[in-house]
């Protein structure tokens, strides 16, 4: 992009020769640039413009990762504490881009982001530099991000970032537990790790009598229909906030048992090593709502 700085923020996403970098423009450009290779060895570079606004100059500028595939690219730049500076959602084909909508995240400070999948639940970190803190995003639909914890090892008073880089990355991800490394411009390093409870069990026990029968098969005809307000009492076995067909498989699978129990979240820290800044350890817990 003719006058543009490049590179102020990198992802990278593959390995080998399925390996793909994204780098966007600084705030004279709307664009980002992509890189391909057939070796991954030698890489070819492609400008991605799009046709119009949004998005605007310096979207991808702050903060930018891969999404849901390859060709899926979100990009955050620092916005004031009144309008704050929305996540940028696109897509390209090509040189191509396509302009996928915008979600508002906690603070105009969050800056750096990655996109990851944890337990089976998309994600997306931010780091929130006025704060040095990290925020985690259920991005399940990418237009309503939910904010599910926050957390930040820094303490003190923090020195200015004045030029809001920095950069946030998921590590090692096994099952429901990810890594997270974040760094804030002369804030130093910090690491997290997150684990994300189970969702809760399948549960046609609606009036927590103990026992699945007949009364609990009443609840769920009563119910039968309540969309996006449920919950169990109501005839919600799955927990997905609707009364439907779902709810009455459950029901007669568990029809004469004693339904299920959803037992407590247990949170078991590890040790991390110190590294690089003194890197310090942070470990907690978010429950996830079962996704309908």
């Amino acid at each position: 992009a003719a006058g543009a700085r490049i590179g102020d923020t990198l992802d990278v996403i593959g390995s080998g020769a399925a390996t793909r970098l994204v780098a966007g423009y600084d705030a004279v450009s709307n664009s980002y640039a992509v890189f391909t290779t057939g070796d991954g060895l030698a890489y070819t570079g492609s400008t991605v413009a799009f046709s119009g606004t949004p998005p605007n100059a310096g979207d991808f500028r702050r903060g930018i990762t891969f999404a849901a595939s390859v060709n899926d690219v979100w990009g955050k730049k620092p916005g004031g504490t009144v309008a704050l500076a929305p996540l940028t959602l696109s897509s390209y084909t090509g040189s191509t881009g396509t302009f996928l909508g915008a979600a508002t995240l906690t603070s105009g400070g969050e800056t750096a982001v990655d996109y990851a999948v944890v337990g089976g639940t998309p994600l997306l970190a931010a780091l929130d530099i006025n704060a040095s803190l990290v925020r985690i995003y259920d991005v399940t639909i990418p237009t309503t991000p939910v904010l599910v914890t926050s957390a930040t090892t820094t303490s003190g008073t923090l020195d200015s970032n004045g030029n809001a880089t920095g950069s946030i990355k998921f590590g090692a991800i096994s099952g429901s537990t990810a890594t997270i490394y974040a760094m804030s411009t002369n804030q130093g390093i910090q690491a997290l790790q997150l684990t994300l409870a189970a969702p809760p069990a399948d549960d046609a026990d609606f009036d927590g009598d103990g026992d699945v029968d007949g009364n609990d098969f009443l609840i769920f005809q009563r119910g039968l229909g309540i969309t996006g307000t449920a919950n169990l009492s109501d005839g919600d076995a799955n927990d997905d906030n609707d009364v439907d067909a779902d709810d009455l498989v459950i029901f007669r699978a568990q029809f004469g048992t004693g339904g299920s129990v959803v037992g407590a979240v247990t949170v078991i820290p590890e040790p991390t090593a110190a590294m690089l800044i003194g890197i310090a350890a942070l470990f907690f817990s978010a429950r996830r709502r079962r996704q309908g």
